[in-house]
């Protein structure tokens, strides 16, 4: 996979280098065949999403969670 970073993500990431800021957010568009290699990785089972779920009753520990800045991947929420 090569996804190049476009230059307004580079160029925030050299503002954050030399500010206060602690945050910085940009986008990178995926070149062609990149969608194309995730599907079969996910398709193989050599990439997963990280995630975790709570029930629906458990609305408030999942936004808690995500909240927290401690979890990886995606917080979801199960609905029956």
């Amino acid at each position: 996979m090569t996804t190049l970073p476009s230059l307004g993500f580079i160029t925030s990431l050299a503002r954050a280098a030399f500010s206060s800021r602690k945050a910085s957010f940009g986008t990178v568009a995926p070149l062609p065949g990149d969608l194309a290699q995730l599907a079969s990785w996910i398709a193989a089972g050599d990439l997963r999403v990280p995630k975790e779920t709570f029930a629906f009753a458990d609305a408030s520990a999942a936004y808690e969670r995500f909240l927290s800045g401690k979890a990886i991947g995606k917080v979801g929420l199960t609905i029956a």
